[in-house]
């Protein structure tokens, strides 16, 4: 980017009114390990783009895991919080729009708010290039001029979104992503999943994959594997003999702590704790 290496912030005055698609602040954000946004009500929505690191969002009481390379949609008049994960806090690119006609239009395409991962290099080259006319036209003093430009921008993104990510109507190829899935977990628990394998196997990309696969369930296709060994993992603590360890082999780790660490996110316990409290009473 030609704008120096630190965030910078677009703010706009209002003079062309009654514009549906006002865009009312532009941003290329660094944000700190305690940056958090909450909006009971948000009287504007907002588009970003993830960069760099990780943040984690609420909408609709479901919290999700943005991470580099994800898009954010979030919608004026609905409640939703982000924050950044403090370990590894994101960077972004965001535009705030308190235009009416932004909700309305990712309606038409079909996008619900929420994130949309893995987005390709066309959708992210549209942010880059509507911060970088921000920033050219600061430097002419000319920013109150390029809301048009900034509106064609954000029916582009909001285009290739809609491509990248279509409807959920093709419930058949995420079935089969998901029993590939299964498949490898039942007979291979010990394997990490394969995105090579799995392209081969189903003849998609793993972009492909992940797009079709979070459209469907919301999650994309490596959560769910991790997911579903967590709790495969787990109904061999409470119903067999087999110590952690062997457990824990079974299921590719290297060691009894990193298990113990994956099992504890999942469900806040340890899997000796749980078995412990889960033990017979004599």
């Amino acid at each position: 980017m030609c704008y120096p290496d630190k965030s910078v912030f677009f703010p706009f005055v209002e003079g062309e009114h009654g514009n549906p698609l006002f865009i009312s602040l532009a941003g290329r954000e660094f944000c700190s390990s305690n940056y958090r946004i909450y909006r009971k009500t948000a009287a504007e929505s907002v588009l970003c783009y993830v960069w760099q690191g990780e943040g984690i969002v609420k909408c609709k009481d479901s919290e999700q895991l943005a991470r580099e390379g994800d898009v954010l949609l979030l919608l004026k008049g609905e409640e939703h919080s982000y924050r950044v994960n403090p370990e590894n806090p994101w960077r972004v690119l965001w535009f705030n729009i308190t235009g009416g006609f932004f909700p309305e239009l990712a309606s038409a395409y079909h996008l619900a708010p929420g994130i949309y991962p893995m987005v390709s290099a066309r959708v992210s080259s549209l942010f880059e290039k509507g911060l970088q006319s921000c920033f050219h036209a600061l430097q002419a003093q000319k920013l109150s001029s390029i809301q048009l430009e900034l509106n064609r921008l954000i029916f582009a993104i909001i285009q290739a979104l809609s491509e990248e990510f279509p409807a959920k109507s093709d419930g058949g190829a995420a079935r089969n992503i998901q029993l590939y899935i299964d498949r490898q977990l039942q007979n291979h628990p010990e394997c990490k999943l394969s995105s090579r394998q799995m392209e081969q196997e189903l003849s998609l990309s793993a972009r492909q994959c992940s797009r079709i696969f979070y459209s469907y369930y919301g999650m994309t296709p490596y959560e769910y594997y991790m997911e579903q060994k967590a709790k495969l993992a787990k109904n061999l603590i409470l119903n067999t003999a087999l110590s952690i360890r062997e457990i824990s082999e079974r299921f590719g780790f290297c060691d009894s702590y990193y298990f113990s660490a994956f099992f504890k996110r999942y469900f806040q316990i340890s899997p000796g704790k749980l078995r412990k409290n889960n033990a017979p009473k004599t």
